[in-house]
């Protein structure tokens, strides 16, 4: 087993971090395992959601050219428009069996919105991390 960014993998390059944050049976000891715990080897959970992340960035590609040059606000406002998209395929989950035939399909949209909305999260915390110019100044306001 081997790391490859920051996923446990096999020798076959399938993913084992479950086995890994076990102690997996190669030899990794408990003391190794918490060492590379206190690394931040991410959840299973993130990994999943990072995959469906990168994978809604990649569709996007072909649009534009990134989102340094985009306005925070302007970024947040699309978190909220994709925050109601995502509520809607939430209800629409909510409102079908699991035994509807269309109740998968939801659920990978309702995945892909959850994605779409940490995305432009995400690009925030991104264009937040590279700042290095000041925001400009707040105007004064007038007395009324």
């Amino acid at each position: 087993m081997y790391l490859w960014e920051g996923v446990a993998m096999t020798e076959k390059g399938e993913e084992n971090n479950d086995d890994y944050r076990k102690g997996y049976s190669d030899g990794i000891s408990a003391e190794n395992t918490r060492v590379l715990d206190e690394l931040s080897l991410p959840r299973d959970p993130i990994i999943r959601f990072a995959r469906i992340m990168e994978t809604k960035l990649r569709e996007n590609d072909s649009r534009r050219d990134g989102w340094d040059d985009c306005d925070p606000i302007w970024l947040f406002e699309r978190a909220e428009e994709e925050m109601l998209e995502l509520k809607k395929e939430i209800t629409m989950y909510m409102n079908h069996s699991s035994l509807s035939p269309k109740w998968l399909s939801i659920k990978e949209r309702m995945q892909r919105e959850a994605a779409d909305v940490a995305n432009f999260c995400m690009m925030i915390s991104d264009n937040m991390e590279s700042l290095r110019i000041a925001p400009p100044e707040p105007t004064e306001r007038e007395p009324e």
